[in-house]
């Protein structure tokens, strides 16, 4: 497996005689190096984005309600997140470490870098 579009999963390969194999950089996301079970290992974020109308999407993961906070979990990868209050933002969600990261344009929209707390406010500011 390469990857895929979400770009989430990272690559693997089964080796003939049966055994995972992977880089061992890939040792956060994947648990099962040399070994016949290969577990794909998950993180989960919470998102709060309370201060939009409506909703917003995260590609890969689905839509959601904003009127509440929402815990989401899902492969480490660069998602978009979509609303119609905000412009289209790539999130690199859970490095290697399982936190969230994002480039610094949106800083003033999105905060929570470096933690599993995602919150993000409208573009006039929020509350």
């Amino acid at each position: 497996m390469t990857h895929d579009d979400s770009g989430g999963i990272q690559d693997f390969e089964v080796t003939e005689t049966g055994l995972v194999s992977y880089a061992t950089a890939r040792e956060p996301f994947f648990d099962g190096l040399n070994t016949s079970q290969l577990t794909i290992v998950d993180y989960s974020v919470t998102i709060d984005a309370t201060d939009l109308s409506g909703s917003f999407s995260i590609s890969g993961i689905g839509s959601f309600s904003a009127a509440a906070v929402h815990t989401v979990t899902t492969f480490p990868g660069t998602k978009e997140f979509n609303s119609t209050d905000v412009p289209l933002l790539n999130l690199g969600l859970w490095e290697e470490d399982g936190l969230l990261d994002y480039d610094t344009s949106p800083d003033g929209i999105l905060s929570g870098r470096n933690t599993t707390d995602l919150m993000v406010r409208s573009e006039e500011g929020g509350t």
